[in-house]
């Protein structure tokens, strides 16, 4: 059987992408089915079609020479014949403690390090040390320079006991990444991730699994496209076993001769705080189901482009996205806030305020700005619209939103 895979890097263009699906279906002379692959998504098929040699390089052929620098890849996959190496920037954040990495460098004797985060499995050290054993043996030029040494020798080290020739290509800040070194319990577990919506109707979460799962655990199964591609605002509930994480997306800018305009005052965002609650709830429900009513609760909520540290380092690599930055932050959130789900959830489900944070504006989180008066106790309402609830209730609906109007609850 034959099937033709279209592999999209995680820079090319919108030109290059249709350009590759062009030619796929050009050279397609027998029908068969194609397969479209993004970078950090590859699925465990298309993988094995390298044996594990497979490297994902920054940049295109033709650019900047790569073989006269040293450079950093992380290794992904857990099976010798699904591996592969993916370069990531040279610099102490982008370190991970689950997992190993290649450090190459151009052109020195000892042409390969080999790095173990401390909380790397056997598996994933095994795994590494293979892919860069056959490096050293096929020498490929897109890595490594002309004049490798010929007696090029693989070292290895782990977290903690750097050589002082690695710390000069990376430094030895510990705090650019985090660092699990003082953490006591095991890691030998595979992340979960949900995509969570009301798209349908009803609110479900649907679970995201990584394309080359295997029967070992996987440290880091999911890239940050799986967050940022989805439809925004977005909800997703990231599984790290000794903490829960949601991350909550943005609201897109709008555009005027866009059909795809998003409501932020309206309709939408009702519908929005009302996602949040139910994926609040759903979060605190799913701890306890897996480790018991009386176990406390670590769930945290995390707002897109400000992420903190500790939750941007449960994936492979990331990089900030100034746009959705910018918009998080001129939305009033707080950069790297790590915000208590539980906490959260009780301002979420409020159902009475004062009566200065119902006329202050922007409106307290939870509050749907349609019905803005029935968030006012007794007393207040009476202050207010001179006449108790009851007597509101039998007016007209012309004449209940005249009033509200009037009184600035409109």
């Amino acid at each position: 059987m034959c099937v033709f895979f279209c592999w999209h890097g995680s820079k090319s263009s919108i030109n290059e992408k249709c350009t590759a699906a062009f030619l796929t279906v050009e050279l397609d002379k027998q029908n068969a089915p194609q397969v479209r692959v993004v970078q950090g998504s590859e699925p465990a098929a298309f993988l094995r079609l390298f044996g594990g040699g497979m490297v994902i390089h920054h940049g295109k052929r033709g650019g900047e020479p790569v073989r006269e620098r040293p450079r950093l890849f992380i290794a992904r996959g857990e099976l010798e014949g699904e591996a592969y190496l993916m370069e990531v920037p040279l610099e102490m954040a982008s370190l991970r403690s689950r997992s190993s990495f290649v450090l190459v460098q151009a052109g020195a004797k000892h042409g390969l390090m080999v790095w173990h985060g401390c909380k790397a499995s056997e598996q994933k050290r095994r795994v590494t040390v293979k892919i860069a054993e056959g490096l050293l043996k096929a020498i490929p030029l897109e890595i490594f320079a002309e004049d490798l040494a010929l007696d090029a020798c693989l070292t290895e080290m782990v977290e903690g006991e750097e050589s002082a020739e690695f710390a000069g290509f990376l430094g030895a800040d510990r705090t650019a990444y985090h660092s699990l070194l003082q953490r006591e319990e095991e890691f030998d577990f595979t992340p979960r991730l949900f995509k969570m919506s009301s798209i349908t109707g009803d609110f479900t979460a649907s679970e995201i699994l990584c394309p080359h799962r295997s029967q070992h655990s996987s440290p880091y199964p999911f890239v940050q496209y799986e967050l940022y591609s989805a439809s925004q605002p977005g909800l997703l509930l990231f599984d790290n076993h000794h903490e829960l994480w949601l991350w909550q997306g943005w609201w897109p800018e709008n555009d005027e001769d866009s059909e795809l305009n998003t409501d932020q005052t309206g309709s939408g965002a009702i519908r929005w705080q009302a996602e949040r609650r139910a994926a609040m709830q759903t979060a605190i429900n799913y701890w306890r189901k897996i480790h018991g009513d009386d176990s406390e609760v670590v769930a945290h909520a995390v707002w897109a482009g400000l992420e903190p540290l500790e939750f941007t380092q449960l994936f492979p690599t990331w990089k900030v996205r100034p746009d959705v930055k910018e918009l998080s932050l001129q939305d009033g959130k707080k950069e790297n806030d790590k915000l208590s789900i539980q906490r959260e959830l009780a301002l979420l489900s409020r159902t009475t305020y004062p009566l200065a944070e119902i006329l202050q504006r922007p409106l307290p989180k939870g509050v749907d700005p349609t019905q803005l008066e029935v968030y006012l106790c007794d007393s207040d309402f009476q202050e207010l619209l001179e006449m108790s609830k009851e007597e509101f209730e039998k007016l007209p609906s012309w004449k209940k939103t005249s009033l509200k109007k009037e009184k600035g609850l409109f």
